[in-house]
């Protein structure tokens, strides 16, 4: 018995895509520019936002005021060719509140940033 043909031809990045999205891990691809390019489903399941949003926002907004600085020298260490290995922050979810990310990122010859993120229990308001 021979295998049937798929019913439609899906793309390599349609199955990347699929695959990114079945992480519980935070994944992106973030440019130069500052704004995502890709970001898997976990963003948006633990953030609240949309993927549209996401990839509309600088990534920096989403950092917490207290911790925009030292992410900012940690982005830039990872555009000079150092890799990033468990660099923890707050990101704010679409409700106001900040929650913990512990993520770890290299670059690309290009400078994209590729950064793998896995959420933390922790929890604060806005306030804190």
């Amino acid at each position: 018995m021979s295998a049937s043909p798929p019913l439609s031809p899906r793309s390599n990045n349609d199955e990347l895509e699929d695959l990114l999205d079945l992480s519980i891990d935070l994944i992106c691809v973030a440019g130069i520019n500052g704004y995502f390019t890709r970001v898997n489903r976990a963003w948006t399941d633990y953030l609240g936002y949309s993927k549209e949003e996401l990839l509309k926002l600088p990534w920096l907004e989403l950092v917490h005021p207290d911790d925009r600085k030292a992410t900012a020298q940690e982005a830039a260490k990872v555009l000079q060719g150092q890799k990033t290995l468990r660099f923890r922050n707050r990101v704010r979810s679409s409700q106001g509140e900040y929650r913990w990310v512990l993520w770890t990122a290299a670059a690309d010859e290009h400078h994209k940033l590729f950064r793998s993120e896995e959420h933390t229990s922790e929890l604060q308001s806005h306030h804190d």
